[in-house]
């Protein structure tokens, strides 16, 4: 699938008429990945949350919430160059 996006990018630096193709294979893309995601919430983190001891568990959640904050800051400037991108490809 990525092969597929690399495609559709070089297909469209050459050919800005080829946008659709961009677009659709991104949301495909995209798509996979949110389908992936639920499968992994819907079985393995069940499987983690029944195996792992509170004490386990409890430390996990503190890295999770420092990671978490960094996160924000990176979803920040990623949402800053998806608006960059789009007034430059005007998609």
């Amino acid at each position: 699938m990525l092969g597929d996006l690399d495609l559709a990018v070089e297909e469209y630096r050459r050919d800005s008429k080829a946008s659709e193709k961009f677009v659709s294979t991104a949301l495909q893309y995209r798509d996979h990945l949110i389908a992936h995601m639920q499968k992994e919430e819907a079985i393995l983190f069940i499987l983690v949350e029944e195996m792992l001891d509170d004490r386990v568990k409890d430390a996990l959640t503190h890295v999770f919430s420092e990671a978490s904050a960094e996160a924000r800051g990176w979803v920040q400037r990623y949402e800053q160059l998806a608006k960059e991108l789009e007034k430059t490809w005007t998609v």
